[in-house]
């Protein structure tokens, strides 16, 4: 799972910490940084965080993502 998220947004921390609380494995991407918009965008036109992208599957929303 790759999480887009910001260690200004308190929705991508909310996420974070369940995510970790559940022991689940993922990778952070610094979704508002420039150099990451791009790979943002592709997932979410909204270039919005928290994007949560597992396989095939992209959530947007931290809670749809916890839910």
């Amino acid at each position: 799972m790759q999480l887009f998220d910001s260690a200004f947004s308190p929705f991508a921390r909310k996420v974070r910490m369940v995510l970790e609380f559940k022991g689940l494995e993922f990778q952070v991407t610094d979704g508002l940084l420039k150099s990451c918009h791009e790979d943002l965008n592709a997932m979410n036109g909204r270039v919005e965080v928290p994007t949560l992208v597992d396989g095939d599957a992209v959530v947007v929303n931290s809670s749809d993502i916890i839910g």
